[in-house]
């Protein structure tokens, strides 16, 4: 059995997914749960094999990995010492990304 890592949400990333609820929200309060559901289901997911995805920035320690919900990514860096999986932003796939992970 594969070993499990643990999600650490960043404040950065806690406050990117409250606002894209509260703006998805205020046209679709239904689809806005589902949204999220969908955010957080990813993210639960990368509790297994979290490095399956792609890597977006290798000069930073660790490296900068993400994966796709939709039309947002989710940033996020595998750190093996403490077998965690740290949220560091999610940000919509039309924007530039982030100049900060932090």
């Amino acid at each position: 059995m594969p070993q499990r890592y643990q999600i650490v949400m960043a404040l950065s990333a806690s406050r990117d997914l409250d606002r894209l609820f509260k703006y998805v929200f205020a046209v679709s309060p239904s689809g806005a749960r589902s949204f999220k559901n969908s955010i957080l289901d990813q993210i639960a997911s990368l509790k297994v094999f979290p490095h399956r995805t792609v890597v977006v920035e290798r000069k930073s320690q660790p490296a900068i990995r993400s994966v796709s919900v939709e039309n947002y990514i989710i940033y996020f860096s595998v750190l093996e010492q403490t077998r965690a999986v740290q949220i560091l932003r999610i940000h919509h796939g039309a924007r530039k990304p982030p100049r900060r992970f932090s």
